[in-house]
Protein backbone atom coordinates (compact mmCIF):
# COMPACT_ATOMS: atom_id res chain seq x y z
CA UNK A 1 0.00 0.00 0.00
CA UNK A 2 3.05 2.27 1.23
CA UNK A 3 4.60 1.38 -1.91
CA UNK A 4 8.31 0.88 -0.06
CA UNK A 5 10.48 -0.88 -2.65
CA UNK A 6 12.02 -3.41 -0.78
CA UNK A 7 9.95 -6.49 1.36
CA UNK A 8 10.16 -5.94 5.03
CA UNK A 9 9.24 -8.33 7.93
CA UNK A 10 9.28 -8.17 11.56
CA UNK A 11 11.64 -10.21 11.33
CA UNK A 12 14.39 -8.00 10.00
CA UNK A 13 14.18 -6.35 13.24
CA UNK A 14 15.24 -9.02 15.78
CA UNK A 15 18.90 -8.09 15.12
CA UNK A 16 20.01 -4.45 15.37
CA UNK A 17 20.13 -3.09 11.84
CA UNK A 18 20.49 0.82 11.59
CA UNK A 19 21.07 0.62 7.71
CA UNK A 20 17.75 -0.74 7.39
CA UNK A 21 15.59 1.18 9.89
CA UNK A 22 17.70 4.53 8.25
CA UNK A 23 16.91 3.61 4.84
CA UNK A 24 12.69 2.90 5.75
CA UNK A 25 12.88 6.41 8.08
CA UNK A 26 14.72 8.99 5.28
CA UNK A 27 12.12 6.97 2.36
CA UNK A 28 8.94 7.57 4.24
CA UNK A 29 10.15 10.77 5.43
CA UNK A 30 10.79 11.79 2.07
CA UNK A 31 7.69 10.85 0.95
CA UNK A 32 5.83 12.64 3.76
CA UNK A 33 7.47 15.78 2.83
CA UNK A 34 10.23 15.87 0.14
CA UNK A 35 11.60 19.64 1.35
CA UNK A 36 12.86 17.80 4.61
CA UNK A 37 16.59 18.01 5.06
CA UNK A 38 18.17 14.59 5.61
CA UNK A 39 21.78 14.07 6.81
CA UNK A 40 22.31 10.72 5.35
CA UNK A 41 25.36 10.36 6.17
CA UNK A 42 25.50 7.51 8.92
CA UNK A 43 28.70 6.15 9.13
CA UNK A 44 29.81 7.12 12.37
CA UNK A 45 27.96 7.43 16.00
CA UNK A 46 27.55 11.30 15.28
CA UNK A 47 26.52 10.72 11.47
CA UNK A 48 23.71 8.47 12.74
CA UNK A 49 22.51 10.57 16.09
CA UNK A 50 22.71 13.86 13.20
CA UNK A 51 20.27 12.20 11.06
CA UNK A 52 17.81 11.01 13.55
CA UNK A 53 18.13 13.92 15.38
CA UNK A 54 17.44 16.08 12.70
CA UNK A 55 14.42 14.02 11.53
CA UNK A 56 12.54 13.63 14.35
CA UNK A 57 13.23 17.46 14.88
CA UNK A 58 11.51 17.91 11.77
CA UNK A 59 8.55 15.47 12.11
CA UNK A 60 7.99 17.32 15.98
CA UNK A 61 7.84 20.49 13.99
CA UNK A 62 6.03 20.03 10.64
CA UNK A 63 3.68 17.35 11.29
CA UNK A 64 3.37 17.38 15.12
CA UNK A 65 4.78 13.79 14.89
CA UNK A 66 6.52 12.79 17.92
CA UNK A 67 9.36 10.01 17.74
CA UNK A 68 11.81 8.29 20.65
CA UNK A 69 15.24 8.63 18.67
CA UNK A 70 16.69 6.34 21.61
CA UNK A 71 14.30 3.89 20.62
CA UNK A 72 15.53 4.34 16.72
CA UNK A 73 18.72 4.16 17.23
CA UNK A 74 18.37 1.04 18.79
CA UNK A 75 17.32 0.08 14.94
CA UNK A 76 15.37 -3.20 16.62
CA UNK A 77 11.61 -4.17 17.27
CA UNK A 78 11.61 -1.15 19.12
CA UNK A 79 12.61 0.78 16.25
CA UNK A 80 9.60 -0.44 14.47
CA UNK A 81 7.60 0.65 16.93
CA UNK A 82 8.77 4.22 16.04
CA UNK A 83 8.86 4.00 11.96
CA UNK A 84 5.18 2.79 12.37
CA UNK A 85 4.41 5.82 13.85
CA UNK A 86 5.64 7.39 11.26
CA UNK A 87 4.31 4.88 7.88
CA UNK A 88 1.08 4.91 10.06
CA UNK A 89 0.57 9.12 9.08
CA UNK A 90 1.87 8.30 5.66
CA UNK A 91 -0.67 5.08 5.12
CA UNK A 92 -3.68 7.35 6.96
CA UNK A 93 -2.22 11.00 4.23
CA UNK A 94 -2.05 8.05 1.20
CA UNK A 95 -5.78 6.38 1.92
CA UNK A 96 -7.41 10.76 2.52
CA UNK A 97 -6.23 11.40 -1.36
CA UNK A 98 -7.31 7.99 -2.18
CA UNK A 99 -11.03 8.70 -0.75
CA UNK A 100 -10.62 12.67 -2.13
CA UNK A 101 -10.00 11.20 -5.85
CA UNK A 102 -13.19 8.71 -6.35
Amino acid sequence: CLQYPHLLSANSFRTPNFELVAGILCWVVQRLDPTIPIHEKIATEDDKVTLLNGIAAELAAKMNLDVDTRNLYAADGHALKELLKVANVLYEASTLADRKST
